[in-house]
């Protein structure tokens, strides 16, 4: 089974009174690689470097520093090199040229494994033919156990049934009476000048799994599992995923609770994330996260693809938790504004800052008098509260924390606290509308359908009550003109 690499080129400039040359007649740079690279004569005074493309790379004092995050076919052509050196009035002219050429893999040497079986004992053996010398090797039990093999000599472990032998181009390990916890799959990794390179043994001896109980219990097939089911972390903060199987993979990445995917190359970085682990063909894969946020929580799951692409895909399941370090609200409630911040774990703070949007800072120890001071320090709170808050109270506010013992600060912003609505509910008046209708109805109907003697009476009791109105009323006037026309005393 053969693990795809990519050669590196690295290429050396030298300078030789004052004219660039290379060790090689043509330069061959790795397209989408990136070079970094000094060049001119260790004196020289000035240098500049053109590209192909017209594009200065270095104009200034001293060597140039050649710096390409990513070389394309734009960078194929000649080069053009003016340096200077001390003690020269003038610059002296260059040229070098550059070749862009696709990465070229080569396989990596492969590593034979074999199982010896000769009861009551049995041979775990890595070869690696036509090969550097191995240097140093080790076995990883089924367990995740290791057993480190040292050259020209054979040890055993401490209970004296394992014993290792280590030569030139094999490792290996003889193992006496075998149990039901040896079975499964053995991991190599060889040491060479070059290179680590890793095999996988699978060992099933028949005289150990007979019965049909004990065999279900062995893992007999390559069986993606994650290192860490459950992961937790502070956001911001670095955090570790990875899983491994007992195969070289092809390929991983990682998916993310959203959706998100992150592939991850076991030789390459990324901005993002960066692969963590012993190489694809060790058979792990793992990302390392530069932080991530708190609604970045949730079931995150491993992927690999293997060498052999009839085997299925395999996945596992890592839920994570990113912890916010600070939590911080605002509420209003019986006319009282209050902000609050809790840092996680309750941790001890050195002090609390709260900045409102107007500028006015302050601690908790200097609290303006027309605010109530909610902080409590040692169990990393941090609160203030304001009684009929002013409307530039009710604006944003930003609260610092500083964890004893930590250098940086942590803040956040909480958004204007919005005051609930005043609503006053007056009765309907439908109801009343209604009542008065239907009574006014009523005693229409009972005037029009009643006898005449009732009407004529109803007739005479409004005239009755309309003309003590008029009386009234005249009587009123005419002692208001007796008042006017009254002698003076």
């Amino acid at each position: 089974m053969n693990i795809l690499c990519f050669i590196l080129w690295t290429v050396y400039f030298t300078i030789t009174k004052g004219i660039a040359t290379t060790s090689e007649a043509s330069l061959d740079w790795i397209r989408d690689r990136s070079v970094h690279e000094t060049l001119g004569v260790e004196d020289a005074v000035y240098c500049k470097l053109e590209g192909p493309n017209g594009v200065v790379y270095h104009d200034g004092f001293g060597r140039c520093q050649l710096s390409i995050d990513k070389v394309m076919l734009e960078h194929a052509g000649v080069w053009k090199m003016n340096v200077g050196l001390s003690g020269r009035l003038l610059t002296e002219d260059s040229e070098f040229t550059v070749k862009v050429v696709e990465a070229v893999s080569v396989s990596k040497p492969m590593v034979t494994t074999s199982v010896e079986e000769n009861r009551p004992t049995i041979s775990l053996t890595c070869f690696i033919p036509n090969s550097d010398s191995i240097s140093s090797c080790k076995f990883r039990h089924p367990s995740g156990r290791i057993f480190l093999v040292n050259k020209g000599v054979e040890e055993d472990d401490n209970q004296g049934n394992i014993k290792g032998n280590l030569s030139d181009h094999s490792c290996s390990i003889l193992i006496t009476d075998p149990v039901v916890k040896d079975m499964g799959f053995w991991r190599c990794a060889v040491k060479t000048e070059s290179d680590v390179l890793y095999g996988f043994v699978k060992v099933l001896t028949p005289w150990i799994i007979r019965d049909p109980e004990v065999a279900a219990s062995i893992i007999t097939e390559p069986t993606l599992k994650a290192t860490r089911n459950v992961v937790a972390s502070l956001a911001g903060d670095n955090i570790t995923m990875s899983c491994s199987v007992q195969s070289a993979i092809r390929y991983c990445y990682f998916r993310a609770s959203n959706g998100t995917m992150f592939s991850v190359q076991s030789a390459e970085s990324q901005d993002q994330a960066t692969y963590f682990g012993s190489g694809f063909d060790a058979g792990e894969c793992g990302i390392r996260f530069s932080g991530l946020a708190a609604n970045d929580s949730g079931a995150w799951s491993c992927h690999v693809g293997f060498l052999n692409a009839i085997i299925p895909e395999q996945r596992a399941t890592i839920n994570i938790t990113i912890h916010d370090p600070m939590v911080a609200d605002g509420s209003f409630r019986d006319c009282r504004l209050t902000i609050e911040a809790q840092v996680y774990e309750n941790r001890t703070l050195d002090y609390c800052r709260f900045v409102r949007n107007d500028g006015l800072g302050f601690t908790s120890e200097n609290i303006p008098d027309s605010y109530i001071n909610l902080s409590l320090r040692s169990s990393g709170r941090c609160g203030l509260a304001i009684d009929n808050p002013r409307d530039v109270e009710l604006h944003p506010w930003t609260v610092v924390a500083k964890i004893t013992g930590q250098a940086l600060e942590i803040s956040r912003v909480i958004p204007r606290t919005r005051v609930p609505s005043i609503i006053i509910f007056w009765p309907s008046p439908s109801a009343w509308i209604v009542l008065t209708s239907l009574s006014l109805t009523f005693i229409i109907i009972c005037i029009v359908l009643g006898s005449k003697n009732n009407r004529d009476w109803t007739y005479n009791r409004a005239s009755v009550i309309r003309n003590s109105f008029i009386r009234k009323n005249v009587a009123q006037q005419q002692q208001n003109t007796e008042k006017d026309t009254a002698p003076s005393a």
